[in-house]
């Protein structure tokens, strides 16, 4: 036979069962291995020539059952394929079947089986692992897609699709960003994809701002990986993208909180930071200076207690508007907090352009402020900071303002200082001196100063006016005030003034004993400053003098407490103050109340403080005699001090001219340097 002769020897090492129709549907030939698989473990025996296609095809349909529907695998030849289900041991066959013809011309019909089982697990493995990844990308609340070379997508998920307002993902495959987005937006994503392509890098949470066709925005943060197949072969791009629309629309609310001001809408601290270290940088890069101005408002405290804090935030907005509409817009303004603003201007050519700004600024307040029917006075104090960039930090640049705002203070509030060599002088020696206090309380080096005050009605002067003083071994005499500050800044104040009040008791009690014997004499009265710190804690206040009141009643009676105006005048709405003061007139020291302008007094406080002297401030004496407006307001605080049976001292009396107008004006005392040297020299206790 011809197949004997060309085929046999081949058919029987294929590793496939083969079987041979010829046109008649006779069994032509089959290999060992069709035998094997088919007829040994059916009932069909004798020769393959005694075998036919209907008897082969009745046992297929026996033991099989298909799997897939018959394919056209070929358009030259009528071939298919088909898979089939062996029934008793669950493998999968697969049946090739195609017609060949044979070298002497004969067609025959060849049927091919191939035990496909592994390819199945196989291919169901990879089946499973891909619905898997199915599953994870359509569960992902990220937007996920697949993109091919020409940046078109080939694989969404359901997130993405939502995006797009598509129900159905398989609608957006073949598109490109181009179709959804802005052309401009389009474009920038296609450029970072070819390069993501080229370069075979990835970019990583990168925000990207879309522009839409009906024209919203949009913005999202995106991570995109080139896409590679089974052969290392980039074949497209892979991106998970998550919308921060709600995070970006919100964050300049977010950073306008964290970094201006609620009450007046002016930078805040943080941003003070920031923006310092911008300027800074700019300045040095272009060498150029700045000024930073560091304000302070001078009687806030006293507007902000007499009517409340409410009141007290609306003046705060009020001085805002004022300092933005006196300064350049591209001055920095900054609330640092409380009643302290901050300006930063820059650049600025030299220090007589920041001395006109400072000028400006302190011209502002001269207009009062008018809240609900009110009329507050408030000014400001000002301490500047004139400087190139270099070497340069904030809290470096805000300390030294700090010193030169304290100088302006003290210098009568309502002015600017620069700092200065000088400044930082007297800020080592204040240094200095704190660090000495606490031995020089151990060494008792300080003492209370009694200058005189003359009766200006009757000339008789006596040596009442207590002040402070401390005779430093090295420095020599520290001025009063000076001692203060350093007592106040460490903490010693109410140490310190225990030992004055107590020097001063010992001088009360020496003269009632050296006066015992003259009926007509009695002992002098001794008016020193008490602080604001002892003032606001009553129970210290108490435990102190009250063992000093039962030990010396007399003295004590004798004794006048000092405090200022503006302590006093806020008081009335502070407790701790009100209580201190009721404390201090059940104890038998009357209160003075010092440094009285026409602006700071009303009838209130000299009424519930129980106020026996009040003191004039130095500048509104001074300024009596060239200033008929001057005279006038201490013309009419003398009135109003004297119907309620209250002493008028003037102090700073410098010249005979000041001394005769102040008398002649009702001041029923006069203290200062005129009448010092009309007399012997003071007394020190």
């Amino acid at each position: 036979m011809l197949i004997e002769r060309d085929y046999q020897s081949l058919a029987e090492q294929l590793p496939r069962a083969m079987v041979i129709y010829g046109l008649d549907g006779r069994v032509f030939f089959y290999n060992s291995l069709f035998f094997q698989e088919w007829l040994a473990p059916s009932i069909i025996a004798g020769s393959s020539y005694t075998l036919n296609r209907p008897q082969i095809e009745n046992l297929y349909h026996k033991t099989l059952q298909p799997i897939i529907t018959d394919q056209l695998i070929s358009k030259t030849q009528s071939s298919f394929q088909k898979d089939y289900l062996r029934l008793h041991d669950q493998s999968i066959l697969r049946l090739n079947e195609f017609s060949m013809e044979l070298s002497d011309g004969d067609h025959v019909l060849v049927e091919l089986w191939e035990d496909v089982s592994k390819e199945y697990a196989l291919l169901n493995e990879v089946r499973e692992e891909h619905n898997l990844l199915l599953s994870l990308i359509n569960s992902i609340p990220d937007q996920v897609y697949l993109k091919d070379l020409e940046s078109k997508f080939i694989l969404i998920n359901p997130s993405l699709a939502k995006r797009y307002g598509v129900k159905d993902a398989s609608k957006v495959i073949g598109k490109s960003d181009a179709d959804f987005y802005s052309s401009e937006h389009a474009n920038i994503t296609r450029q970072e994809e070819i390069n993501i392509i080229r370069t075979q890098k990835g970019v990583y949470n990168k925000l990207h701002h879309e522009t839409w066709h009906d024209g919203h925005d949009t913005w999202n943060l995106s991570t995109k990986l080139p896409l590679k197949n089974s052969k290392d072969e980039v074949i497209g791009v892979i991106g998970i993208s998550h919308d921060v629309t709600e995070y970006k629309l919100n964050q300049d609310k977010y950073w306008q909180q964290a970094n201006f001001d609620k009450l007046t809408g002016l930078s805040n601290r943080q941003h003070l930071t920031s923006e310092f270290e911008r300027i800074a940088i700019e300045c040095r890069q272009n060498n150029e200076n700045f000024a930073f101005f560091l304000l302070d408002l001078d009687g806030f405290k006293q507007v902000n207690d007499s009517y409340g804090h409410g009141y007290g935030d609306l003046l705060l907005a009020q001085v805002s508007e004022r300092l933005k509409n006196t300064l350049r817009q591209r001055d920095l303004i900054c609330r640092l907090g409380g009643d302290e603003f901050v300006v930063i201007s820059a650049p600025i050519k030299d220090q007589p352009v920041a001395e006109k700004i400072a000028e400006k600024i302190i011209q502002s307040f001269e207009r009062p402020f008018v809240i609900n029917h009110r009329i507050s006075h408030v000014t400001t104090s000002i301490g500047i900071v004139f400087t190139s960039a270099k070497r340069v930090n904030l809290q470096d640049i805000q300390q030294k303002a700090d010193h030169a705002m304290y100088k302006a203070k003290k210098a009568g509030k309502n002015r600017y200082r620069f700092y200065s060599l000088e400044i930082a002088v007297d800020n080592k020696r204040h240094d200095f001196l704190c660090q000495e206090l606490k031995l020089a309380l151990e060494r008792d080096e300080f003492s209370l100063e009694i200058t005189l005050l003359e009766d200006l009605k009757t000339g008789i002067k006596t040596k009442e006016q207590g002040v402070y003083s401390w005779q430093h071994p090295q420095l020599g005499r520290i001025s009063a005030q000076e001692l203060l500050s350093i007592a106040e800044s460490t903490g010693n104040i109410i140490c310190l003034e225990v030992k004055l009040i107590r020097k001063a008791i010992d001088a009360i009690e020496k003269e009632i004993e050296s006066f015992s014997s003259l009926l007509e004499s009695k002992p002098r009265r001794i008016s020193m400053p008490i602080s604001q710190v002892s003032l606001s804690q009553p129970d210290l206040l108490a435990s102190v003098l009250l063992p000093l009141v039962e030990k010396h009643p007399i003295a004590m009676q004798q004794l006048l407490f000092e405090v200022p105006a503006e302590t006093v005048c806020s008081s009335l709405s502070n407790s701790p103050a009100r209580q201190s003061f009721k404390l201090l007139d059940s104890y038998g020291p009357s209160l003075v109340m010092s440094h009285v302008t026409g602006q700071n007094l009303s009838i209130q406080p000299l009424l519930e403080c129980q106020i026996s002297r009040i003191t004039l401030a130095e500048s509104l004496v001074q300024n009596a005699y060239d200033s008929d407006v001057t005279k006038q307001s201490i013309k009419a605080l003398c009135a109003m001090a004297h119907a309620l049976d209250i002493q008028v001292v003037a102090t700073g009396i410098e010249t005979n001219t000041d001394y005769d107008c102040l008398k002649s004006l009702g001041c029923d005392y006069g203290q200062g340097n005129y009448i010092d040297r009309q007399s012997d020299s003071d007394i020190y206790l």
